[in-house]
């Protein structure tokens, strides 16, 4: 799920690109376990961020990832 949250804020319409870069890194330090205090809170800033910029639902599709 982490990989595809950067793609998923693509959609509609997109966060800007210096915040599209930042989740990015985000979730990649995340991935490697070098995460630092605080990424989840700010991923979760950028999710409400696109939020508001795309208030009515957005079907995401099929994902590229299993359980």
């Amino acid at each position: 799920m982490a990989d595809a949250f950067p793609d998923f804020l693509t959609r509609g319409e997109p966060l800007g690109d210096e915040e599209l870069h930042e989740a990015k890194e985000i979730v990649k330090q995340i991935r490697s376990g070098r995460g630092a205090e605080g990424h989840l809170d700010r991923l979760s800033e950028l999710a409400v961020a696109w939020v508001t910029k795309n208030p009515a639902p957005i079907a995401l599709g099929t994902v590229d990832y299993t359980r």
